[in-house]
């Protein structure tokens, strides 16, 4: 065994560091290291604070460029069509080659 943790001598240490360091605020290094954390996730989930927020851009993007595929021209697939051209959404039917002849 080694001899530092013999005759509590580790023992003897912690209550040194302990009773010298009792009024320093500790807690606040792993407080801040969360804190830098949050910050940077903000950061790249909406951009930099100077700027407007990239939301909204991001939902534009994807609203404008969206095109759906739907695959065949049943019922659901004419409703869904339907509901989703009209929100301003391109739709594509995707239907076999005798199908094509009925719509």
């Amino acid at each position: 065994m080694s001899p530092f943790f013999q005759n509590g001598r580790n023992g003897h240490f912690l209550f040194f560091c302990h009773e010298n360091t009792v009024h320093f605020p500790w807690f606040l290094f792993p407080a801040g290291g969360w804190g830098i954390g949050i910050i940077f996730y903000f950061l790249a989930a909406y951009g930099s604070l100077g700027g407007t927020m990239s939301v909204e851009k991001e939902y534009q993007k994807l609203k404008n460029n969206m095109r759906t595929l739907i695959i065949g021209t049943g019922v659901i697939g004419t409703i869904y069509g339907w509901a989703l051209s009209e929100s301003g959404v391109d739709i594509t039917h995707l239907v076999k080659k005798a199908e094509s002849r009925n719509i």
